[in-house]
């Protein structure tokens, strides 16, 4: 009965510090949210994740945003151009 006490009380214990480290997390996450926001070198926008109502916050460098919109936009000049050319096997 004592060791099952004992291991009781460890468990409980073990619970409660991994969600204090949690929280923790949280705010360290949320200010460094904060600084990146103030920084003009980034660019913040809130995303809506498809299948979800959560809205998640991303930040990225101006260069890297540049950079994805490019590919994008690359990707679907790519898409168009094979599909005006009747590459598009299987359709």
């Amino acid at each position: 009965m004592k060791n099952r006490n004992t291991f009781t009380l460890i468990m409980l214990v073990l619970v409660l510090l991994g969600c204090n480290s949690t929280s923790n997390k949280k705010e360290t996450m949320a200010n460094q949210l904060a600084a990146v926001e103030k920084d003009d070198n980034y660019i913040c926008k809130t995303v809506k994740k498809t299948g979800s109502n959560f809205n998640t916050r991303r930040c990225m460098t101006k260069e890297a945003y540049e950079k994805s919109k490019k590919q994008a936009r690359d990707a679907m000049d790519e898409l168009d151009r094979s599909w005006n050319t009747g590459n598009n096997v299987g359709f």
